[in-house]
């Protein structure tokens, strides 16, 4: 059952351009600490909301289980773009049930800019640069987190550490 919902909701964000990359899990819960686009996060921050796993990417979806007949992508990252990962128990005097990633990767535009620089110049340069690097940190529940990490590290190659990705 939990595969099927995620394969539909996976069909329902951008008109289901991602499916063809598969879906792998989701779960609910997520929720942006720091990074990315913050004027775009704004209202994300204040809300749980979605984190789903395709073969290719991680998202962060608006929504929910009250309307899983249209859910928006609010972030997402390749893992080809994706230099690491660390995994943390959430800060807290209490044990709270979540943790935190902080999702180190490189900006999508990043490569293309680079392309359309060296077009314009005689050197060429293969590296695109730590001025385009960014951190996001996302808390999820614990479970799911430790569900995600595991899916993680055994289909792609991006390097996961912390509090259990290292066991």
């Amino acid at each position: 059952d939990g595969e099927n919902a995620g394969r539909a909701l996976l069909s329902r964000v951008r008109m289901g351009a991602y499916l063809g990359e598969g879906y792998i899990y989701y779960g609910e819960g997520a929720t942006i600490i720091e990074g990315g686009d913050l004027n775009q996060l704004k209202d994300a921050a204040s809300q749980p909301n979605i984190y789903l796993m395709t073969a290719q990417r991680l998202l962060l979806l608006k929504g929910g289980s009250a309307n899983l007949n249209f859910c928006t992508d609010i972030w997402g990252v390749s893992f080809e773009r994706t230099v690491q990962i660390h995994v943390s128990e959430a800060a807290n005097d209490e044990e709270t049930g979540y943790c935190v990633f902080d999702i180190m990767y490189f900006e999508k535009e990043s490569e293309e800019l680079a392309e359309k620089r060296n077009q314009k110049s005689k050197y060429i340069s293969k590296h695109v640069g730590l001025g385009r690097l960014h951190c996001t940190s996302i808390q999820l529940p614990f479970d799911g987190g430790k569900k995600l990490i595991e899916e993680i590290t055994r289909l792609t190659d991006v390097q996961c550490f912390g509090d259990f990705a290292d066991k």
